[in-house]
Formats: structure tokens, sequence, C-alpha cells
């Protein structure tokens, strides 16, 4: 059974992540199998990579490539699947090739929040959640991501159907085969006895922050990829944005994994995210629920 000492459960505690060395895990994974076999006698109940954003390909059962994402280009830091209602607790990286240059970003989503709370900025918009939008194709598309089926991993839409009920997510299928969803999240999480997280994902549904101007231009709101306003159906302003990429400059920990480290990150209270990188990197990451601190 895989228990953290007490100097790892301390970090993973106070910090909300810690990183188990090379010599506590690399000699016993040299592939996703082995990842596998190894996450799976932990306490953790590992789920499956439902409703993502990014493209992502299964190496095993619980075991997924990062974010398939230009090495040129930098994610912002987020919460995985924080827009939502099953996020998980737990993310791990495991680092079978680093590479040459490049980190990973960290960012306490407590920090951020309670930032928040006193910039004027923002005060009078918290308590509206963000309301995501997203339309995807049947098949691939240029510029349009993922497919429905990549999405939630099956090509029934009666599956996708009871998945999205399930979540009370809004959807309709249009006359191409498309599917368009919208829903809508909390600004916070707030956990019992601690403090509020912030937990949205603005900086990576809005298409004119990361620089893709086509779909404005050319197509309707309902045919965008991806989009995001307030809870309102009010536009985040430029300012809003400014002060996130701002913010994050400013409190993130830059996290380098070495061959055979493995990072293991409490996603209800840290944002991940990476910079540009160089090199053939080969980083495989799972996500699950469960109570690890309270483990033994």
């Amino acid at each position: 059974m895989n228990v953290l000492d007490s100097s790892e459960h301390l970090e993973l505690l106070n910090n909300g992540y810690t990183v188990l060395s090379s010599e506590r895990v690399g000699s016993l994974i040299s592939t996703p199998k082995d990842l596998n076999d190894w996450l799976i006698q932990s306490p953790i109940q590992w789920q499956p990579y439902l409703f993502g954003q990014s493209r992502r390909s299964k190496l095993a059962e619980h075991v997924y490539t990062v974010s398939e994402y230009s090495s040129t280009l930098t994610i912002p830091t987020h919460h995985e699947l924080s827009y939502t209602s099953h996020a998980p607790r737990w993310l791990i990286f495991y680092a079978h090739l680093p590479p040459v240059d490049g980190v990973m970003h960290l960012l306490d989503g407590q920090v951020v929040a309670k930032m928040m709370k006193v910039d004027p900025l923002w005060s009078d918009r918290l308590t509206l959640g963000f309301k995501y939008s997203k339309c995807m194709p049947s098949e691939p598309h240029l510029g349009m991501g993922q497919t429905w089926k990549a999405h939630f991993g099956t090509d029934l839409q009666k599956d996708v159907e009871a998945y999205l009920s399930q979540h009370s997510i809004e959807f309709e299928w249009l006359k191409n085969g498309w599917l368009r969803t919208e829903h809508q999240c909390p600004t916070f999480l707030r956990r019992e006895h601690e403090k509020p997280v912030w937990f949205s994902q603005p900086r990576l549904w809005d298409l004119n922050h990361r620089g893709v101007t086509y779909f404005q231009q050319h197509r309707p709101r309902s045919f965008w990829p991806t989009a995001v306003q307030w809870g309102d159906g009010t536009d985040i302003s430029s300012e809003c944005f400014t002060w996130l990429d701002k913010t994050e400059r400013l409190h993130r920990r830059n996290v380098f994994l070495n061959k055979g480290e493995l990072l293991i990150v409490d996603n209800h209270r840290i944002a991940h995210g990476r910079g540009p990188f160089s090199g053939l990197r080969q980083h495989w990451v799972a996500m699950g629920d469960g109570d690890w601190l309270n483990f033994s």
C-alpha cells in the first residue's frame, strides 16, 4: 500500500503538493502500466478524464498524457475540471522523460481568493459565478478542439446525454451532429473548515485571451469552441484577465520534475500550469478522489 512518509504528508498538508523522489518511485516505474499498478495500491479512487478541455492520450487504465498543447505556448494555471461537479481532489504527475528546460507552475487558489476579496475590481462580481459554453464537433474539425466523442469517451449520444443530465449541464444537438453545452459554476470552492479557493477557468475558455480571434469575426457565439461570461451573461473585462495573469506571475511557484519524480497536487487548493519548454517531454498524469491525508 502506498502511504506518504511523515515529511511528504506534512508538505502536502501545508503546501497543497509534494514531490516524491526518483529513489522513492522511479525505480518502480518504467511504463504507464507500472504507474497504473503503483496508483491502484493507493487509497485513491482514480477516475477517467471526462468533459476535459485538453487533448490527451490514454496510456493505461488510469494514466493519461499531460495536455498535448504546443510546447511553445504557456498553459495558465487552473484547477483540473473545475468547471464540472466532479473535479478530482488529487492529481499525480510523473516525469518519465523531463524536458531540456521549462517548468510547471503551481498557484495557491486560497491566496488568489484572499486577494480578490479586497480588490475593488472584483467586489461586485464574485457572487455571480461563471457561465461556460462549449461547441463540440462530431468529427475532427480545424480549430474546434476535441470532438464530443473524445470529450466523453463514447460515440453513443445516449451515454453523453446521461452524463450531461446527471451533472445539470444544458445541451443541444445541432443539425450537423455537433453538440453544444452550457452551464454555470460558482467562483469559489468552499471546503468545510478551510479558506475559500478561487476555482474558475475563464482564461482557458475565453478565446480572445488565448489569442484566437477567428470565431468572433466569422461565427455566431453558439458555434465557438469555448466561451465564458459572468453568470449574469455579461462579458468579463480585459482588466480581470490582466489581473489574473499578473497575480499568477507574482505568486506562482516553479517546479521542475527530474526523471522518475512524482508530483502529488491537491487540486482543490493548488492550480497547475506550465510555461514553454524544449526537448521531448513525457509527463504522465492521473486524477482521483479519496482521503490521502488521513490515510495510514
